[in-house]
């Protein structure tokens, strides 16, 4: 194992030359003001070794994303970042190409601005530094695992100093594409921007009221090839900000499927997208909690007529808007008279009593959980003012919206006293123990 280049190693001049030369870099990187960076470069007696009218950026190294999945101890950047540094300089001089290289401070990842005297392409530069990161990382990291993987992004030709923060942008944006199903090597913009246009948001968003369709009407096959569906596009297409769009989109749908059925929602399905390995993982996480929702949609409506059910979501996604019966059997495109019937027969309430309950449910809710006055929350569930919301809720719960609120605070500060009481008990039995 080659020795790695520490700061302690450097003799004190040499050090005040590298950090300067490493921040100045950074701030390059940045958009520094080109004037600027000549004037630090005179104050600081620095040299740098490359042409920006004509430089190209490779840009390499393991994403903080990949860094949270390996084992904690298996990894340290401080003593494998100098020797990667080492070693593909190195071997890019002794084949001819010139430069710099830096670590980006937010990132970590190791850029390189690359030229050649000899007239060397680009290419040749760029399958080097990968094929060094490439041994690096399984000699020192990965020992093997192939969960993780190094790419090394390319830069067109730069033709002036106005260009390096432009396209220092664009590579760190190709640097996270690991996210997706892709093989270790080298990436250029144009092969990405290939990708990238295949796919559109209103295509996927047709895509996404599908599987709402499959989950609530036809089950768990269905619901599952139409996950697969939405992320075979998101792959296509390999830009992480539709990848999050539609996450978002798709536990926002769950989410509503949920109230409409009254399934209890289970937060632990959704894992932040950052902290998933892959899209593969990501797939997998929304698969399995369609798979539930379609499960547990039929257990609760599978005895409904079409009409009934479609009712009973539509007033789960829209009693906030004060519709009316009416207005539901215009939307499932039935007669009032047909609609109330079946739902009497099937429900066992009528329309509008069933509306007005989902509609005080949610106000037990907003008194418990907030301080919203009786007339906002009235508002807020559909109901035409707060006299038709206070008579309701009397009607339904027996009491006032005012006695609920006060009752469910007396609960919970008494649920609370108990609670500091166990506490200090538990504490001072500690300290007799002691």
């Amino acid at each position: 194992m080659e020795k790695p280049v520490y700061s302690w190693d450097i003799q004190k001049e040499q050090k005040r030359i590298v950090y300067s030369r490493m921040r100045l870099l950074n701030k390059i990187a940045c958009g520094m003001d080109e004037r600027l960076m000549y004037s630090e470069l005179k104050d600081l007696e620095i040299d740098l070794h490359f042409d920006f009218s004509d430089c190209y950026i490779l840009l390499t190294g393991l994403r903080s994303r990949v860094l949270k999945q390996l084992p904690e101890g298996k990894y340290r950047y401080y003593g494998i970042a100098p020797m990667l540094n080492q070693r593909t300089r190195g071997k890019l001089q002794a084949l001819g190409f010139d430069g710099d290289s830096f670590y980006h401070d937010m990132t970590d990842d190791l850029c390189f601005l690359v030229t050649s005297k000899e007239g060397k392409g680009i290419d040749e530069a760029a399958g080097i530094v990968q094929e060094t990161v490439e041994e690096i990382l399984k000699e020192h990291v990965l020992q093997g695992d192939g969960r993780f993987f190094a790419i090394t992004a390319k830069s067109e030709r730069i033709s002036g100093y106005s260009q390096v923060e432009t396209w220092f942008e664009r590579l760190l944006y190709i640097k996270g594409l690991d996210f997706f199903e892709m093989k270790p090597g080298v990436i250029d913009w144009q092969w990405y921007e290939s990708r990238r246009h295949e796919v559109n948001r209103p295509v996927i968003g047709e895509k996404i009221k599908r599987l709402e369709k499959e989950i609530v009407w036809t089950g768990q096959d269905a619901a599952e090839r139409a996950v697969q569906d939405i992320f075979g596009d998101i792959r296509r297409g390999m830009d992480m900000g539709i990848c999050r769009e539609v996450t978002a989109q798709i536990e926002n749908m769950f989410l509503q499927i949920e109230d409409a059925y009254r399934i209890e929602s289970k937060a632990e399905y959704f894992q932040d997208i950052e902290c998933l390995p892959d899209i593969n993982a990501l797939e997998r996480q929304m698969s399995e909690r369609a798979l539930t929702l379609a499960q547990e949609v039929k257990m609760r409506a599978g005895g409904y007529h079409d009409v009934t059910r479609e009712a009973l979501q539509f007033i789960h996604r829209h009693y906030h808007e004060g519709i009316t019966q009416k207005e539901i059997a215009e939307a499932l495109g039935v007669v009032p008279q047909y609609l109330s019937s079946r739902f009497n027969e099937e429900v066992g309430v009528s329309v509008p009593e069933y509306l007005n309950r989902r509609r005080i449910d949610k106000a037990k809710e907003l008194l418990a959980e907030t301080d919203y006055k009786m007339e906002k929350i009235a508002q807020m569930v559909g109901l035409a003012g707060a006299s038709q919301f206070y008579r309701l809720f009397r009607r339904f719960e027996g009491c006032t919206a005012g006695e609920f609120r006060e009752r469910i605070r007396k609960k919970r500060e008494k649920e609370n006293g108990e609670s500091k009481t166990r506490e200090s008990q538990s504490k001072d039995g500690k300290a007799k123990d002691r």
